[in-house]
């Protein structure tokens, strides 16, 4: 598992995004809910959106299992985990952090790392 710093560069969470449909048009940001408005400026990565725009989006995939753990030893830790469902050999994809939506963020980073989405 690779250290992360807390929180994320301005490209990561750009990429991180466009992998969950948002897109750049005409100096705006457009969000992949139907309806929904335009932004000049990304949502932050925080556990609202996180859970509005990838982890849904993730769930409804019906493959990807995501854990949250947080050891009794460490209770200002928590550790994420994404696995394959469908495939129980296939890697895990671990984020770890003080800060709960980092350690969201850095284990779907790590999956969009190594397959996209």
């Amino acid at each position: 598992m690779t250290e992360r710093p807390l929180q994320p560069t301005r490209a990561q969470v750009e990429r991180f995004w466009k992998q969950f449909g948002w897109y750049f048009s005409e100096d705006y940001w457009f969000s992949p809910i139907s309806g929904e408005l335009f932004v000049k400026e990304l949502p932050p990565p925080d556990m609202s959106n996180l859970y509005k725009y990838a982890i849904t989006k993730l769930k409804a995939r019906n493959k990807w299992n995501i854990e949250l753990s947080s050891p009794v030893c460490f209770p200002n830790h928590y550790l994420v985990k994404i696995s394959d469902s469908l495939n129980p050999q296939h890697e895990t994809y671990t984020g770890q952090s003080e800060d709960l939506a980092s350690a969201v963020f850095w284990a779907i980073w790590e999956m969009i790392e190594e397959e996209g989405l």
